[in-house]
């Protein structure tokens, strides 16, 4: 029985119930980068990790080490979302690279502070994602880094001078070779002269599953870059459960993506309740079943 199945009819349980979710088969050399939104939330306890990883513990030498390589048996794609509200340190990326094993590969959102803005002022966010550059770049040493994100506010809709904005501080980082995605929510976006500049730049184009509404981005399988990637929100919001059926609708788009590209990272950020893991999972189980 698929993994969200079993879900949904409550045998993954809490507590003295808890079982360990399926390991799913490794599909890096497929091309294909799984993982979430985020690896530490108190609600997984009990859920994805077993109950004694809530133990309180000093720093990284104890529960969130003990989470991050729990997680790393199940997803090699690890989606660092903290330094939306915490500006990246140098010494947690050297951490990471250090503790990561060879297959596992980092996105990192970037700070709100240069994503959701008033004045769009370019020197400004150049010289914050310099500071992002520095402070990663642990990952891109090692070969771990996948991508920046760069995630706009729903309601931030399209200007050029917006648009000038994101690709100069996305310049930045493609000049040190590292990737940058962003991620539109608002349909304003949505248009071939905006998606032509970002390929004419090296910039990625984050695809993404947002709540239905009649101002949001629809979710499509486009490449603006050699790397692709999805995310995939919950139709209904971080607590949305997707469905078997609804996974295996998406891997055809995911297929797609693959095939203009050298690879797709898929994350999964509906993490309420652990949704995130189990979606994640079955997603991956569904593409070794159909990829050669």
């Amino acid at each position: 029985m698929p993994v969200t199945e079993n879900r949904l009819n409550g045998t993954q349980k809490v507590n003295s119930d808890w079982q360990a979710l399926p390991l799913p088969q490794d599909i890096t050399k497929k091309g294909i980068y799984t993982g979430t939104a985020g690896f530490e939330h108190p609600a997984w306890i009990g859920r994805f990790y077993p109950q004694d990883m809530a133990i309180a513990g000093k720093g990284w030498a104890h529960r969130s080490y003990k989470q991050f390589l729990y997680y790393q048996r199940y997803f090699p794609l690890v989606e660092i979302t903290s330094t939306f509200e915490a500006e990246p340190r140098l010494q947690m990326f050297m951490e990471l690279a250090k503790r990561s094993w060879d297959r596992t590969t980092f996105s990192v959102q970037v700070h709100q502070k240069m994503s959701h803005r008033r004045t769009w002022d370019r020197q400004e966010g150049r010289k914050l994602m310099q500071q992002h550059v520095q402070a990663v770049s642990p990952l891109a040493e090692t070969g771990k880094f996948y991508s920046f994100i760069i995630s706009l506010a729903e309601e931030n809709d399209r200007s050029l001078a917006k648009l000038d904005y994101l690709l100069a501080i996305a310049e930045v980082a493609v000049r040190k070779r590292m990737d940058v995605h962003i991620e539109f929510k608002h349909k304003s976006w949505h248009l071939e002269h905006v998606l032509k500049r970002m390929k004419d730049n090296g910039i990625g184009i984050c695809n993404t599953d947002l709540p239905a509404s009649a101002t949001a981005f629809p979710l499509k399988a486009y490449a603006t870059s050699s790397k692709g990637y999805i995310r995939y929100s919950g139709k209904e919001g971080n607590d949305y459960l997707y469905t078997v059926d609804e996974i295996i609708s998406r891997v055809e788009g995911q297929q797609l993506l693959l095939r203009k590209t050298d690879s797709v990272a898929i994350a999964y950020t509906n993490f309420g309740n652990g949704n995130a893991v189990v979606n994640a999972i079955e997603n991956m189980i569904q593409l070794n079943e159909i990829l050669p």
